[in-house]
């Protein structure tokens, strides 16, 4: 500086001198530095198989301080020396060059930090100044979809990010982590590097997140108040053929006409595929279990066509399978879907006549049927379906047709003009049937017989049948009742069978039974009855008080002669000792029931005087020779008055047939007295 010093003179006088100032670096400033790294991003990519010595950056310092003074003076060095050194190139300018093998396998990023600091004293505190900044603003990376774990179970790293901080110590240590609301498929370690979380992996046909995702990045450091720093990551993820062909139907219901001509298109069908490339690029083709089952076929592109004869009436509907097969590598995959065709009809079956047909074609009509009566129906049938198959019947011609006729819609034969006896014979018609098809109709005759014959006048003919049914039920009708009849009639055999032998049993039984009594019998003729030595016989009898044995006498004509004498038998009951024992006076009260079988109840009271008179109130029954003819006017002793024989005194109350042919053991059974007459 120059000095220049004046006075206050009149006259003033000046002087002059230079000054010179030093001014002295007492204020230290931080040093900067400017790092150039060879490779993309910010990052050097170095070989594993690199020479030693390669420089991987470039590092220039400046310091604002004098560069004579110590704080214009700077040292610079690496924090880590183990593959990389700091060598000195010019003044303030460094390169960083490799000093070891790298071995990708054992570690894949290295990160170095470059370090200066000046001379100056003191030296400075830093300040958390300076947010950390990213090597790049923008990241991108390529990420597979599926499983993201290798076969050692580590996760595949996608990429790595990077970020510096200006700022020293703690204020430049930076931690990283992803912004609020990024994808949860994703995470970063402390490193920067950043790795698909998700165990299942990433799926590029995700309709939500899609297959490009976008994450944010942040970069903070440990200052007492953190800085931060961002970028933006950007992960495309590859697609792998993880998606079969999707049909756009679960199935599909087509439709054909019949006698289609074999090419012709049906109709077709369609998928889609999610994944990308060839994985997305598929073919169709028919089941091997349907190829010759069917007559249709697909083609590659998925149209249906028809292969063959396509014939409703012998089949109406068709089933088969499709697959659709991408061409992904390495696996294919595929899908199915199940086509049902169905065969239009088409009016190509003409009428077929069930009656009258070649084997029965023939009717029988008596003369006398009535006028306007439906006796038979003509019956046909059409194997299309719908209008196709609905039939109008007509008569076309014959020498019936002015006596017969067809109803239309029924079939009925109807006889329209009274038949005489003249018309006895046959007569032909021609019946026809037709089809209501909408474009084409098709028609069938058939001949008809009617063979006319004489019927009953006085009959009526039922129109509520055929002929041939009629006779199919009444010959029915005869073989069930000829089997019942014989079965009725063998029934009835069998029961006469047993009862003639369970009689011929009894009959044998009673023979040995009854033979004993008769001996007991003596015979005696009506002039010893009626003489007066036998009648004081029997007074004597009764005088003596019933001391004797009452005895039965029994008279028959041995020469069986009819014209021969009157014989007659005279009952004596035979008591038992035990009722002899019973006084007259108590026998009245013994009740009938208690008699066995021997106790007849005769009247014990009867006095016999003698004479005809008291003889004739005994019912006397004739024994007849067996075939005697006149035997039912010779009941009793007189041939002129007929006694009773409910008031005889022998067989008022016997179950015995009156000497008609009762059996002795109803003698011995049933042949009980009235005590009272």
């Amino acid at each position: 500086l120059t000095v220049e010093a004046k006075d206050s003179g009149t006259t003033q006088r000046t002087t002059k001198t230079d000054v010179i100032i030093t001014i002295l670096d007492t204020h230290n400033s931080q040093p900067e530095i400017l790092l150039n790294v060879f490779g993309l991003g910010g990052v050097a990519k170095v070989s594993e198989l690199a020479e030693l010595g390669r420089v991987v950056a470039h590092v220039a310092v400046s310091d604002p301080d004098s560069s004579h003074s110590p704080n214009g003076q700077i040292l610079c060095f690496l924090n880590s020396t183990s593959y990389f050194q700091l060598q000195a190139m010019d003044v303030k300018q460094f390169k960083v060059i490799l000093t070891k093998r790298l071995d990708r396998e054992q570690q894949t990023y290295h990160s170095v930090t470059v370090i200066c600091d000046d001379s100056g004293s003191p030296p400075l505190n830093d300040e958390n100044d300076n947010a950390p900044i990213f090597d790049s603003f923008y990241y991108s990376a390529d990420v597979v979809e599926g499983p993201s774990m290798d076969r050692d179970g580590d996760r595949d790293i996608a990429l790595t990010v990077q970020a510096t901080d200006k700022d020293m110590g703690k204020n430049s240590q930076i931690t990283y982590s992803f912004a609020d609301g990024s994808d949860p498929d994703f995470g970063i370690y402390a490193d920067g590097s950043i790795v698909v979380t998700n165990p299942a992996g990433v799926d590029r046909e995700d309709r939500v997140k899609g297959s490009v995702r976008r994450l944010t990045v942040q970069a903070i450091d440990n200052g007492k108040v953190p800085l931060t720093g961002t970028t933006t990551v950007v992960i495309t993820i590859r697609d792998i053929n993880d998606n079969p062909p999707k049909f756009s139907e679960p199935m599909y219901f087509f439709s054909v006409h019949e006698n289609a001509a074999v090419d012709y298109i049906v109709n077709n069908v369609s998928a889609s595929d999610v994944d990308l490339e060839s994985n997305a690029i598929f073919y169709f083709e028919m089941h091997k279990r349907d190829v010759n089952t069917v007559p249709f076929q697909i083609t590659r592109g998925g149209v249906i066509k028809v292969s063959g004869s396509v014939d409703r009436e012998a089949k109406a509907s068709y089933e088969f399978r499709v697959i659709a097969i991408d061409l992904g590598e390495p696996a294919r995959m595929s899908s199915t879907v199940t086509v049902h065709i169905r065969a239009t009809d088409v009016n190509d079956n003409s009428p077929e006549f069930v009656f009258p047909s070649d084997d029965n074609y023939t009717l029988y009509v008596p003369h006398t049927l009535g006028e306007n009566t439906a006796f038979a129906s003509v019956v046909a049938i059409d194997r299309d379906e719908g209008r196709n198959s609905e039939l109008v019947y007509a008569r076309d011609s014959g020498n019936g047709s002015k006596f017969f006729d067809i109803e239309t819609s029924s079939g009925q034969v109807v006889l329209i003009r009274p038949l005489t006896i003249k018309d006895i014979g046959l007569h032909i018609i021609v019946v026809v049937a037709h089809d209501r098809g909408v474009e084409v109709q098709l028609t069938t005759q058939s001949v008809m017989h009617i063979k006319v014959y004489e019927g009953n006048a006085t009959l009526p003919f039922t129109n509520d049948g055929l002929g041939f049914r009629n006779i199919v039920v009444v010959v029915v009708l005869v073989v069930v009742t000829v089997v019942l009849a014989l079965a009725i009639l063998l029934t009835i055999l069998l029961i006469r069978r047993v009862d003639k032998q369970r009689r011929l049993y009894h009959a044998k039984s009673v023979e040995v039974k009854t033979e004993p009594n008769f001996r007991n019998l003596h015979p005696c003729s009506i002039a010893e009855l009626e003489s007066p030595s036998h009648l004081s016989d029997m007074q004597d009898d009764s005088k003596d008080g019933g001391k004797k044995k009452k005895e039965v006498s029994f008279s028959l004509d041995e020469d069986n002669n009819v014209n021969g004498p009157q014989i007659m038998t005279t009952f004596s009951p035979i008591a038992s000792d035990k009722y002899d024992a019973i006084s007259e006076k108590d026998r009245g009260k013994i009740k009938n029931d208690q008699l066995t079988s021997n106790h007849y109840q005769a009247d014990r009271h009867v006095k016999i005087s003698g004479g005809k008179k008291d003889i004739a109130n005994f019912s006397y029954h004739l024994v007849h020779p067996v075939g005697s003819s006149d035997h039912k006017d010779k009941h009793t002793l007189d041939p002129t008055h007929q006694h009773d024989d409910n008031n005889s005194d022998v067989s008022g109350d016997s179950t015995s047939d009156s000497g008609r042919g009762g059996s002795d053991v109803e003698f011995q059974n049933h042949g009980v007295l009235s005590k009272e007459s």
